[in-house]
């Protein structure tokens, strides 16, 4: 099983469990990443998807509404 098929099977297995009403349609998966050379830290961003790639309207149009989301829900815990 490739590194891909393994995070679509843990993302749609989480989602089940979740009690996710529907279905998956797609994912992008993103991760923070730093390197250190010695002297000096860089940061970066990992982009996953599934299959290797994935129209970028979707992949955008996935990633801007969880962040929408996120701050919807930052915003609904700080008037707590």
């Amino acid at each position: 099983m490739s590194a891909e098929d393994a995070i679509d099977e843990a993302i749609r297995e989480f989602a089940k469990s979740s009690g996710v009403d529907g279905v998956v349609t797609g994912w992008v998966a993103i991760a923070a990443t730093v390197s250190h050379d010695g002297e000096e830290d860089t940061s970066g961003i990992m982009t996953i998807y599934p299959h290797g790639s994935m129209p970028w309207h979707t992949a955008l149009g996935i990633v801007e509404a969880a962040r929408i989301r996120m701050h919807a829900d930052f915003a609904a815990a700080d008037e707590r």
